[in-house]
């Protein structure tokens, strides 16, 4: 995140808030200091996933007036649980709660929210993954059609 002008800081956070992202252009990303590796990584992708989804950059002033909170949340930590489960973090116990808070029990809701947290989980899994992906597609672009099709 630091890379695309995010400030990413452990502070202590008074309450019980894990981390915040600031949504008004100052791109400050702050995870809880007291939090343990596991859980501060998870809280990590939960802001990130917020600072991809829904700053003042990434919305209008009139799309963030439309989107519910609890969307914006269940939306962030839709992001988290996959990415967390994608570099071996199991989320569930925590995510799983979280999410049917935020929305309420409304399935529907979750579920209308899997296009843009599929989009921001391949972002930051791509960031995650630094390979060079020009070189696996070259790769794949010389493999037999047929063993491709029956792989």
């Amino acid at each position: 995140m630091t890379a695309r002008g995010w400030t990413v800081t452990r502070e202590i956070i008074d309450g019980e808030t894990n981390g915040y992202t600031t949504t008004d252009g100052t791109r400050r990303i702050v995870v809880d200091a007291r939090l343990a590796p596991a859980q501060a990584a998870k809280t990590m992708l939960h802001e990130a996933a917020h600072a991809l989804m829904h700053a003042a950059d990434t919305l209008t002033a009139e799309d963030r007036r439309d989107l519910h909170r609890g969307r914006m949340e269940v939306e962030a930590e839709s992001v988290a649980y996959v990415l967390a489960g994608i570099i071996g973090l199991d989320t569930a116990a925590y995510s799983v709660g979280y999410v049917a808070g935020w929305a309420n029990g409304d399935t529907t809701a979750v579920a209308d929210t899997a296009r843009a947290v599929l989009a921001t989980v391949h972002e930051l899994a791509d960031a995650l993954d630094p390979t060079d992906t020009d070189t696996a597609d070259s790769a794949a672009d010389d493999s037999d059609p047929a063993e491709t099709a029956a792989a």
